[in-house]
């Protein structure tokens, strides 16, 4: 009987902290932000307010054949036919993430199809020596600084927040993905079309895949002080944020997964070793450029470097999943190294949908036939676990079965929870640790 008390006792102090944490991580009354306002330029990231708000939301009745994205969607040619085809392929690309991830809100999505090489002067890319035409990109518009459940303060998309459920959140982006994609000399291909010709690229599997970037399939690891790029980093708060003078590596949650296959390190642990700089105020970044790389932790920036132009040097760990990520580019190049699943490990399998490449001539329903046919479609049994991991609530299976969902968060609730900890601590005299919202 003594040991079944002290049991409950414990278990209470677990479901009391942990609770709290749900409750408090967003109790402070600001965060750090940054918006991407250019897709094409994953890096480049602008420090926004984002003061706490608070509101009530009502989620209920998703049911799986329900798009659970609102487009935005801006044509800027003058071929309607083509407009209307581009913007059906993205409601399809929708409904299929919309059938994996059980989204409790809307993913908002500002998606443009242009020139991009007359608007932005995006023309090519190189990759491995070779240049290639740019098709497009997407990324989470908004990232929000947030204390992960390891205490570690990392960078969450914007969707991945919204789906968390909390009434207390940074203020939103009127955007969760900013997508852009070239009109001009790339063949594509859609369902109406028949038959596929050998140079054309089927342009929902072009958009799927970069929606995928905007949920939060990205990385922020970069070299943000050389160009070539020497060292690789996360995010610099110091050089993002420049009215400040104390610099941190702050990571994106999918960095959070990410490890060192020879050692099985993972790369939060690298980045921790890495960011012992913020007690030295700094006058400019390149002061701070210069401690950081005459210093010994920035040999873990080139080891990193290193290893980001090796083959299946780095991999992604989601639950028993392993994926390993793309790394036998040379040189690296930041838009497509790190960020994707390795094209040699994984083409022909159920999970071709994430590599940096895609091939002409193939439909996205040829890529899964050739992939085995996965009952989950496109979004294969890799993908789905890191979506997962990331904090998604992915669906088990592709049946038609209704799931319904009826959930009013509001202060009133706050409140009963709080008055039930209270008289639960009662009983209990051990404290535990409350993660607070990072300022």
């Amino acid at each position: 009987m003594k040991k079944l008390i002290i049991w409950t006792k414990s278990f209470l102090i677990f479901f009391i902290c942990n609770i709290a944490n749900i409750v408090l991580i967003f109790a402070n009354d600001s965060t750090l932000c940054f918006d991407r306002p250019d897709p094409l330029k994953p890096y480049y990231l602008e420090r926004v307010s984002c003061p706490m708000v608070t509101e009530n939301e009502t989620y209920s009745n998703l049911k799986r054949d329900t798009n659970m994205f609102n487009l935005t969607f801006i044509c800027g040619i003058n071929d309607q036919t083509l407009c209307k085809k581009v913007k059906s392929a993205f409601e399809s690309a929708e409904k299929i993430l919309s059938d994996t991830i059980l989204f409790k809100q809307t993913v908002n999505v500002n998606a443009t199809f242009t020139n991009i090489c007359a608007a932005y002067g995006a023309c090519n890319t190189v990759n491995s020596g070779i240049e290639t035409q740019v098709i497009g990109g997407a990324a989470p518009s908004r990232v929000m600084m947030l204390r992960d459940d390891d205490g570690v303060n990392r960078f969450y998309p914007q969707s991945l927040v919204k789906q968390l459920g909390n009434t207390n959140h940074p203020k939103y982006s009127d955007y969760d993905i900013n997508a852009i994609f070239n009109s001009e000399n790339v063949s594509y291909w859609f369902k109406e079309d028949g038959n596929i010709k050998y140079n054309q690229i089927d342009m929902e599997m072009v958009i799927l895949h970069e929606l995928v970037h905007g949920l939060g399939f990205i990385s922020s690891l970069n070299d943000y002080m050389n160009d070539p790029p020497k060292g690789l980093t996360p995010y610099v708060i110091g050089i993002l944020n420049t009215t400040g003078t104390n610099y941190h590596f702050i990571e994106d949650m999918f960095d959070k997964l990410m490890s060192v296959v020879s050692t099985g390190q993972s790369v939060s642990d690298i980045v921790k070793q890495m960011d012992v700089f913020g007690d030295v105020q700094y006058v400019t970044p390149e002061s701070f450029t210069i401690t950081f790389e005459s210093s010994p932790q920035y040999k873990l920036a080139t080891d990193l470097f290193s290893k980001a132009t090796i083959p299946n040097s780095l991999s992604l760990l989601s639950g028993d999943d392993t994926i390993i990520l793309e790394t036998s580019l040379t040189p690296y190049n930041y838009k497509s190294s790190i960020g994707h699943f390795s094209y040699q490990e994984y083409s022909n399998t159920s999970d071709f949908l994430m590599r940096y490449s895609v091939e002409h001539g193939v439909t996205l329903q040829q890529y899964v036939a050739m992939g085995g046919n996965y009952a989950n479609g496109p979004i294969g049994p890799k993908l789905r676990a890191f979506l997962k991991s990331l904090g998604y609530t992915v669906r088990d299976s592709t049946s038609g079965t209704q799931i319904r969902i009826s959930t009013i968060i509001s202060k009133t609730k706050l409140i009963i929870l709080s008055m039930l900890i209270i008289s639960l601590m009662n009983f209990i005299t051990s404290p535990c640790e409350i993660n607070g919202f990072p300022l």
